[in-house]
């Protein structure tokens, strides 16, 4: 019931658009990309950027 009253309040009541959401998801999946690359390049440095 909790859950559903509060969906039902962010649809009504939300102060970003649909737009401004799927770049804020875009933007966090490219950062998350990102320090997965850089967590793999500093865990196997021998591999290189690209490996």
């Amino acid at each position: 019931m909790y859950s559903d009253n509060m969906t039902g309040n962010a649809r009504s009541d939300s102060i970003f658009t649909n737009g401004e959401v799927e770049h804020a998801v875009r933007e966090g999946r490219r950062l998350r990309a990102q320090a997965m690359r850089n967590a793999f390049s500093r865990l196997r440095p021998s591999l290189g950027p690209n490996g």
